[in-house]
């Protein structure tokens, strides 16, 4: 449980503090990865729109290169931020499912889950880069190292190595309180098990917190590297410049590519499905969207199929699904097997799924739980709202296109549409709808949209 508290804990530090130039330490585990001069790798995304990954390793920077001594590089910190706040969760969302699972409470209503987190003072560590620059000039990658070699297996990843950690200063505390249906609440922390009875009473509580040690990290940023093809370095240092291998070619779709042609093409496969079997598909994807904390495990396996990996063992896979009934039943859907081989058309429809669930992935959980609800009917409305947001185009509130969102106050559709941050604005004295500078999320949401519906 500890680990679920402090991936949300830190989310919401990053959120508040640094959302453009810093990322969330992924996991208690990987804390003393992300401290500076560490390697990270960045998989870039498979959708110009899509957000990078990044996995911290143990490696230092200085362990995959030819001379493997230390650098001396200075490394100076400051306090960035003195930090105590509260941040909210839904239970059926990724954090606060997570939370329920591991304290052994079944809701299946609504409700909410507080996290507290009292980091107090907060200090950034950076490295002095033109320091650093300097260093690994006529110092060279190391192409045999088996790491190095692993990250040169595909194309998207990209080394990086850490440059700035925000860490806490003193010991902190993280706790957190539910707020269940029927107004029932329980304080769990580390160790605490909770349960309901039928009067709605929490019993067995053992009254314990969650205590972080000083000097955790929190949040870290990161330099691409670019790797020429002697092993000589480029640190990567301002925001538009990009790393990799020399040699490599991004698998990427360009920024510039026709979005609406390229979706087509990819999901094609899953709506050319006869109707009884799109359907069955279809409503499986919407029972496992009612637990967004399941979307990104279950685009992980098909991720891997897509990209020829291995898929990792049933038993770690059905371990981290939170509602794995509904995950079995959307692999039935299609007579999905996980020790089978796939014909070329098998790996057709799993990649029009992975296209499907990435575009899902990249929503909230509030934005998933509201499109779980809408169905074919509102799709070409809400596909042609998404379409003039990405364009910075105003939605007149009489265009007959989107008549169907407001037909009647609070339907599906609306509530999806406002839950994609579109405001009412004046605009050549009409009312108007107009989105925010959110356009990755449109992306994101037009490829949903379009996966379970079609109608682009």
């Amino acid at each position: 449980m500890q680990q679920v508290m402090f991936e949300a804990a830190v989310s919401g530090f990053v959120k508040s503090v640094g959302k453009d130039s810093l990322l969330p330490v992924p996991d208690l585990n990987s804390a003393n990865k992300c401290r500076p001069l560490h390697l990270a790798v960045k998989k870039n995304p498979k959708w110009f729109w899509q957000s990078a990954k990044y996995q911290p390793t143990s490696f230092k920077v200085n362990q995959i290169l030819t001379k493997t001594e230390e650098m001396d590089v200075a490394v100076n910190c400051r306090t960035l931020v003195e930090y105590n706040k509260t941040s909210h969760f839904s239970v059926k969302g990724s954090v606060g499912s997570k939370i329920m699972k591991q304290v052994d409470l079944d809701v299946s209503g609504s409700g909410m889950i507080s996290i507290k987190a009292n980091f107090g003072k907060v200090n950034k560590c950076e490295v002095d880069i033109p320091a650093l620059m300097q260093a690994l000039d006529k110092r060279f990658v190391d192409f045999r190292h088996d790491f190095v070699q692993e990250v040169q297996q595909n194309p998207r990843n990209v080394l990086c190595v850490v440059v700035g950690t925000a860490c806490t200063i003193d010991p902190s505390v993280l706790s957190s309180e539910e707020d269940l249906e029927g107004n029932q609440k329980a304080s769990i922390a580390l160790g605490t098990t909770a349960n309901i009875d039928e009067e709605g009473a929490i019993t067995n509580q053992v009254d314990k917190v969650f205590d972080l040690p000083p000097e955790t990290p929190l949040a870290y940023n990161v330099c691409e590297i670019l790797v020429k093809e002697d092993g000589g370095i480029d640190l990567m240092y301002t925001k538009d410049a990009s790393g990799g291998f020399a040699k490599a070619g991004a698998n990427l779709v360009e920024a510039d590519a026709p979005p609406t042609a390229e979706l087509g093409f990819t999901m094609k496969p899953l709506l050319m499905l006869d109707e009884a079997k799109r359907t069955a598909v279809t409503s499986a994807v919407l029972k496992v969207m009612e637990t967004p904390a399941d979307l990104p495990v279950v685009e992980e396996l098909l991720d891997a199929v897509v990209d020829g990996r291995k898929p990792k063992p049933f038993a770690e896979f059905k371990s981290k699904c939170s509602n794995f009934p509904a995950v079995l039943g959307f692999f039935s859907a299609f007579d999905f097997k996980m020790d089978a081989s796939f014909t070329d058309e098998d790996k057709a429809l799993i990649n029009s799924l992975d296209a499907l669930f990435e575009g899902l992935i990249e929503l909230s959980d509030e934005q998933c739980l509201a499109l779980k609800e809408c169905n074919a009917n509102f799709a070409p409305a809400i596909l042609h709202m998404l379409d003039q947001g990405i364009a910075a185009h105003p939605t007149p509130l009489d265009d007959p296109a989107i008549s169907i969102l407001y037909v009647k106050a609070n339907n599906p559709g609306q509530d999806f549409i406002e839950t994609m941050d579109f405001g009412i604005q004046d605009v050549g004295g009409k009312k108007a709808l107009m989105a925010e500078d959110n356009a990755k999320t449109l992306y994101a949401a037009q490829q949903a949209v379009y996966g379970l519906w079609g109608v682009l």
